[in-house]
């Protein structure tokens, strides 16, 4: 870059010009010729980087930013809504979309992606809620299960939905835990095995995966053991799926074939035969009733899985790679395919008709998955999620570019002033009637995993992850005293009703108190033999 520089500052004189004139570029393509494909955009940001200039804050919207290098720039509210970054570097890439699946509530979303990450997003705003890490290779397959279950595992305790993610990494089916993030359990054959697929049996008792072998695995989840293992396949199985009943499981496999298997006796009901290629993708009816199935060999067939008869075939123009059945009962009949030339189509399957083509997307669509009450449908890809309202047909919402997760908010004792912290490890303080941050506490260390405010309003204590806690003044943005002795991470803090002690809990088992005016730990108090979530005071 620097010879290039130099040829510029010769020309313009100042690095001030120069940026001048780069930012003029930017709005001209953004203004005169919005998503034009190209290098130009990507070429001024590498020189706006080069010179060292602050993004934050920019407005990079409707561009094709190729090749640009992010790595370790600060990119606080940087819009790149509708950009196309191809082959943009950054320090936590985003993710090729590789799985989706709705909440059976309807308001969360969970993703698996190729940098390892299971995340799930509130479906009504778009936002991130939580990131699951613990995997160490690509996630194949997230799946919900179908209701609310007591879960007691080997891994933890759970009352609530626990999604199922399958991946590459050869280190089993993980269980999470969606309220805290926490793996419960891990479902791990013998052999070495990666899982591209999971599923929920209808009862929420069993979990069915297949992966890079010919082999079904069927586990009980609570005691996370496995209860069978079908065989019968001659190739890789990709796709499982149960009947509404429980009492079938459908494969589909690289052996161009799809079985249909009793769970009780193992047996191999049925093969059905037709295709002319892999099958990637299988899913029964909502009513029991038919089979869907999409294939490398650019079709969809439905399938009467009590005679093993193909009823219908729908010619694609390109690989089908995922279909998904409206589960609506008005609309039982509707279903959704992502394929290999970037579209989403819905079909009628009783008359073999397309009723719609969704386009956005910029690469194969691998995983496409309903809202439970069949009005929207989700699409991922290419490093995005798309949100599609199927009366409508258009594109309502875009979960593009994964944002700081926000940790915790609190209010002011006045309410006029909210504090919030996030994963990019800042403690932001927001003026609520202007709707503005007006203060960012950049803090020492880690993350900050709780707040609390002192009852006058005028200090705000924050837990972190580096083992203290911090006093800081609200007026001033300065952090006043750090509080130091514990030894794991701190998760909550609360302050006495007179403002004259704080105490902290901690994953070291134990709450601090300590006097809020010199630093002071004034007890320990112990007795808890496992992690403190949370510590409240009494009026």
């Amino acid at each position: 870059m620097q010879p290039l520089i130099d040829r510029l500052l010769s020309h313009f004189g100042s690095q001030k010009d120069i940026v001048y004139q780069l930012n003029q570029i930017i709005y001209h393509l953004q203004t005169e010729c919005p998503d034009r494909a190209g290098y130009t955009a990507g070429n001024i940001i590498n020189l706006l980087r080069h010179l060292q200039v602050n993004l934050s804050d920019r407005d990079f919207s409707r561009l094709s930013i190729w090749q640009a290098d992010f790595q370790n720039l600060e990119l606080h509210r940087v819009n790149f809504t509708h950009s196309d970054l191809s082959k943009c570097r950054f320090t936590q890439p985003f993710g090729f979309i590789f799985s989706i699946a709705f909440s059976p509530d309807g308001q969360l979303l969970a993703t698996g992606d190729d940098n390892h990450n299971v995340y799930l997003w509130q479906v009504a705003d778009g936002q991130p809620r939580l990131t699951l890490r613990r995997h160490t290779g690509r996630v194949w397959s997230v799946a919900w299960s179908p209701t609310p279950v007591s879960f007691l595992g080997k891994g933890g305790t759970a009352g609530g939905y626990i999604l199922a993610s399958g991946s590459e990494d050869l280190k089993g089916v993980r269980l999470w835990d969606v309220e805290t993030g926490s793996c419960l359990g891990l479902l791990q054959p013998d052999s070495n095995q990666s899982f591209k697929c999971v599923a929920w049996h209808p009862d929420g008792q069993i979990l069915a995966s297949c992966g890079n072998s010919d082999k079904i695995w069927l586990w009980d989840v609570h005691r996370q053991e496995c209860l069978k293992i079908l065989q019968g396949h001659s190739n890789w199985v990709v796709s499982v799926t149960w009947s509404p009943d429980g009492k079938i499981l459908a494969s589909s496999s690289f052996d161009r074939t799809i079985r249909l298997w009793d769970i009780n006796t193992g047996e191999c009901l049925k093969t059905l035969s037709g295709h002319d290629n892999l099958v990637w993708s299988v899913r029964w009816s909502p009513d029991g009733e038919m089979l869907a199935s999409g294939s490398q060999d650019r079709s969809i067939r439905i399938w009467d899985p009590h005679t093993g008869q193909c009823l219908k075939t729908l010619q694609v123009h390109s690989s089908v790679l995922s279909v998904a059945w409206n589960p609506a009962s008005a609309r039982g009949y509707i279903l959704a395919s992502g394929n290999e030339d970037q579209n989403v189509r819905l079909w009628d399957t009783r008359t073999g008709q397309c009723l719609k083509i969704f386009q956005g997307h910029k690469h194969s669509i691998w995983t496409v998955a309903w809202s439970p009450d069949g009005q929207t449908l989700a699409s991922g890809c290419d490093r995005t999620v798309r949100l599609w309202d199927i009366q409508q047909g258009g594109c309502v919402k875009i979960l593009q570019g994964y944002s700081n997760s926000v940790f915790i908010v609190t209010w002011s004792p006045d309410g006029q002033t909210l504090a919030s912290s996030s994963s990019d490890r800042l403690v932001r303080l927001w003026d609520v009637g202007q709707s503005q941050c007006t203060k960012s506490l950049a803090g020492y260390g880690n993350w900050f995993r709780s707040l609390a405010w002192s009852p006058d309003g005028k200090t705000i204590a924050i837990g972190a992850l580096d083992l203290t806690v911090q006093i800081w003044d609200a007026s001033t943005d300065r952090c006043v005293k750090i509080l130091e002795g514990h030894h794991a991470w701190v998760w909550a803090i609360a302050w006495s009703p007179d403002g004259q002690i704080l105490a902290s809990a901690s994953n070291d088992e134990t709450i601090r108190l300590w006097d809020a005016s010199n630093g002071e730990c004034l007890k320990i108090l112990q007795g808890h033999d496992n992690h403190i979530w949370a510590v409240a005071w009494s009026p």
